[in-house]
């Protein structure tokens, strides 16, 4: 309902021209009930010119005349909630700049509000968020606490964001909450200055969750706003009803107005001036409402009638909303509200140390005082400054969350402690081979690649060799057959003994003299080789060649015994002939036999040059040990940078101990020598009597439960990633006293889901492993030897065993009774009876399939593989942590975990 002044009613009357009001100087005394406010802000950098604003005079009416409040915008926040005086446009205002406002508002009946906001030059509204939302209790006591010390009448918040962050609305709304409670218990004021529009933070669409907390809302729509336009975002009428639809009193809104035009909008309304506009905001809406005026400096805003305008505004009277908030002024009264007829009333206060709510969840104990106050005693057990109710970490130090400590875990690395109140870190593996850092047998290679299993990984092997032995059988006394299978290329010798040097034949097969009883003989590499060793000029993963600051010296280790002929390196040359000389040292610094070595070399004008050369005297024989490669001459060598030793091959391991992340530029050793008679030779038995030749064989099928899809198939996520290895994984387990290969060809052709090892137990002794086979696992269940499409065969004499299918991160399972190997077996582990029962297997769609989720390899599912899981989460490739086997250990490996916990391998 819209109100016709009175004083404009007794002017119509009379006759008395309307614009005489403004020229009258109106009463400063604002009206308790329902007080218009009139606010404007004095920026940081606007100082001098607000200060000559306010001591004009323009007539009649003056600043001082319409004025109710002032912002000082001079604070904003830091990223950690403290606050700091805004250095705006070079000027950083001082405590003196604010005891000047100070003196002139006390003079002048005006209440001075600390002003905080986040104009860093542009509007930065994550800096808001990090003092808000992130730091909110440290925010509040820091604005308190400057408000405090300055003897100001309360606080201003400016925190815009230029977009739409509906997602940080509820944390600005705690803070609010939190900043008021502080507020009003100092009797104190806050108001927030918000958009009109929706697009951007704070906006209209938060207004409803600060009814009854926030004195006034300013609105800063400026010159978009005006009463009955047509081309505008909204009227004044607009916000004033959006207002008191989300619970506000008429006057609580005010509008933002601009005080750096004199004109602006359409003339549909009462016109285009800044005066007409207030005359809108006075008579046109349906309350008298507030006005707040960006800023002081008034470029366009320094007029008499216009702040006669104001003044009037500022005197404006109507009763506020029956229920709304106030204070009656009698301390023994509480919850203070007003009546609908301009009065205030509250409810006699009860008794002191009667209890209460303070609303707050930080107390207990909450009572009223003789005054009237509902206190309670804050509660912080753990001493950390956060109260319990908000505790993160309940019994810890909050503050320490995001430092640094130590988890006293070798494997990780940038330890901290997260909101999970724990110390974790990062789990460092360079190399990617599921080893971590500390663990690492062979940094910068895959520990899990050890084809010849003899515990070093290949990167750092000088021996690799992944022949199997293939013994040989005669019934009576003669000649026997033997060979090796998956052997490196043919060029292999026959021993007597593993330390004979008396060559018996040469390949990789021997026919044994003629033997009477069972004799075991040994082949081993032989012949020499020829490679090229150290890191290759390109794509060697160093981070840049360095021309100009020369290390002088290289430090290496020999794996295997050869003879360096040849090598290349980068000479810090341009022009002319030089003389590059080193020399090779051992442990003692003695310089080996045709250590020292000098060549010529020429530049060619756009050098640096790489310079091949070959080393004289048919080269430096070097034995295994560790040695010192000494540059001895005037010339420099170049030398990589952004290095991570070793740097490594099968011949030479480039150490540490060397000039700190950097390497002389010297590549492709060329090395030649005989490396078979330094690695370990494989027994081979030729068997006199016996069975010769006769061997069991299995076609057995079985389901993965993390594989399984529930009809026919199990899914070959792992080899299709490329994950899954060509050596078998139980010898390194230690299940396995063995080895197993396949090849990428094998992996390509047939459809294989992952290795399993297959075992036959003595039926009367069931924990007695009378043999050991591994193999791979077709998606169809059928378990098939290394090349794909085999049965598995045993050596075993034929007999009844039970059999037992064992999985890396699966609980194994054995046959309920003895198998009888007088002929080839069909044993279906998806529907055959099982040692232990319905208990023995997972049920999946009515199949029988093993259990998942033993990655600790125990033989149960426990909290320990939840916790395996979580630890190795985020990581990729062929992992005992991956026991949904898809490649990857995330949130889904430990709920399969969890899911299956309590279960235990019933195989003894």
């Amino acid at each position: 309902m819209k109100r016709l002044n009175v004083f404009l009613l007794l002017a119509l009357l009379l006759g008395i021209p309307y614009c005489l009001q403004s020229q009258q100087k109106v009463d400063n005394q604002k009206n308790v009930s329902n007080p218009i406010e009139v606010i404007s802000w004095v920026p940081p950098y606007g100082i001098a010119a607000c200060q000559a604003a306010v001591q004009a005079n323009f007539g009649t009416c003056n600043v001082a005349d319409g004025l109710t409040r002032l912002g000082l915008q001079f604070w904003t926040p830091n990223t950690n909630g403290t606050i700091k005086y805004a250095n705006h446009e070079a000027y950083t205002p001082t405590d003196a700049d604010v005891q000047w406002w100070k003196t002139w508002a006390a003079a002048n009946n005006v209440e001075v509000l600390l002003c905080i906001y986040n104009n860093t030059g542009s509007w930065d509204w994550p800096l808001a968020v990090s003092a808000f939302a992130n730091n909110r209790t440290t925010f509040i006591n820091a604005l308190i606490a400057e408000m405090d010390r300055l003897g100001l009448d309360g606080i201003d918040l400016d925190l815009e964001g230029v977009g739409s962050f509906d997602s940080d609305r509820a944390a600005f709304n705690l803070f609010v909450q939190e900043l008021s409670v502080e507020l009003k218990a100092r009797g104190k004021i806050l108001t927030i200055d918000t958009f009109h529009y929706i697009w951007n933070a704070p906006n209209q669409s938060w207004w409803s969750d600060w009814v009854g907390v926030v004195d006034n809302i300013h609105t800063m729509g400026y010159t978009d706003l005006y009463e009955a336009a047509t081309t505008a975002y909204g009227p004044f009428s607009f916000q004033q009803n959006t207002g008191i639809a989300a619970g506000y009193a008429g006057n609580v809104v005010s509008m933002g107005l601009p005080s750096w035009v004199a004109s602006w909008g359409t003339s549909s309304g009462r016109g285009t001036t800044a005066q007409a506009h207030i005359q809108e905001i006075r008579y046109d809406i349906q309350e008298p409402t507030g006005i707040a005026i960006w800023d002081l400096q008034l470029q366009g805003w320094q007029n008499s009638d216009l702040w006669c305008e104001i003044a009037g505004l500022k005197n404006e009277t109507s009763c506020p909303a029956a229920g709304t908030p106030c204070d009656d002024g009698d301390p023994n009264t509480t919850n203070d509200i007003q009546d609908g007829n301009c009065g205030c009333v509250g409810t006699p206060c009860q008794t002191a140390g009667s209890t209460c709510d303070d609303n707050n969840p930080c107390t207990t104990g909450d009572v009223f005082d003789a005054a009237c106050n509902c206190a309670g005693t804050i509660q912080d057990a753990d001493g950390d400054g956060v109260c319990d109710a908000d505790d993160v970490c309940s019994g810890f130090d909050d503050n320490l969350i995001g430092t640094t400590c130590d988890d006293n875990d070798a494997c990780t690395s940038n330890d901290q402690f997260t909101n999970n109140c724990l110390c974790e870190g990062t789990f460092t593996d360079s190399d990617a081979d599921g080893v971590c850092d500390a663990d690492d047998i062979c940094a910068g290679y895959d520990d899990a690649v050890d084809l010849d299993m003899d515990g070093t990984p290949d990167g750092c092997d000088a021996c690799i060799d992944s022949a199997e032995a293939v013994d040989g059988c005669n019934a009576t006394a003669g000649t026997v057959d033997l060979s090796i299978a998956n052997a490196m290329g043919s060029d292999y010798a026959w021993y007597e003994t593993d330390v004979s040097t008396t060559v018996l034949g040469t390949g990789t097969t021997f026919t044994t003299p003629s033997v009477s009883n069972t004799t075991t003989y040994y082949v081993g590499q032989a012949g020499t080789f020829s490679d090229i060793a150290g890191p290759p000029m390109t794509g060697n993963g160093f981070t840049g060649v360095n021309d100009w600051i020369s290390s002088t010296q290289m430090s290496f280790d020999v794996l295997q015994n050869f003879t360096l002929k040849s090598m290349t390196f980068r000479a810090l040359i341009w022009s002319g002939t030089h003389t590059i000389s080193f020399e090779i040292r051992d442990s003692g610094n003695n310089v080996v036999p045709n250590g020292t070595q000098s060549y010529s070399i020429t530049g060619s004008g756009a050098g640096p040059f790489w310079h091949p050369v070959t080393l004289s005297n048919g080269g430096v024989d070097l034995t295994t040990g560790s040695y010192t490669l000494v540059v001895t001459s005037g010339v420099g060598i170049g030398h990589w940078s952004g290095v991570n030793y070793p740097v490594a091959d099968s011949y030479i391991s480039i150490t540490g101990a060397n000039q700190a992340g950097q390497i002389l530029a010297m590549h492709e050793w060329e090395v030649e020598g005989g490396g078979g008679g330094n690695c370990p030779r494989i027994p081979v038995v030729a068997e006199i009597g016996g069975s010769c030749g006769a061997s069991l064989r299995l076609e057995a099928k079985v389901a993965l439960q993390a594989v399984y899809d529930g009809t026919s198939l199990m899914s070959t996520a792992l080899n299709t990633s490329g994950y899954l290895p060509l050596q078998e994984p139980y010898a390194a387990l230690g299940w396995y006293n063995g080895t197993g290969v396949t090849t990428a060809a094998v992996l390509s052709t047939y459809d294989v889901v992952d290795w399993v090892l297959v075992e036959l137990r003595d039926r009367n002794s069931l924990s007695t492993v009378i043999e050991a086979k591994v193999g791979l696992l077709l998606a169809d269940g059928s378990v098939v030897d290394v090349d794909g499409s085999s049965l598995l065969t045993f050596d075993a004499a034929i007999d009844s065993y039970n059999v037992v299918i064992r999985h890396r991160n699966h609980l194994a399972i054995m046959t309920q009774n003895a198998i009888d190997f007088a002929s080839t077996q069909v044993v279906d582990f998806r529907n055959f009876p099982l040692h232990g029962g319905a208990n023995a297997s997972a049920m999946v769609n009515g199949t029988q399939a093993l259990w998942t989720g033993d990655a600790t390899l125990d033989g149960s599912i426990n909290a320990a593989d939840r916790s395996s899981t979580w630890n190795n989460r985020n990581t990729s490739g062929y992992l005992l942590a991956d026991v949904t086997m898809d490649g990857s250990v995330n949130a889904a490996d430990r709920s399969t975990t969890w899911n299956n916990r309590n279960r235990v391998s019933l195989v003894p």
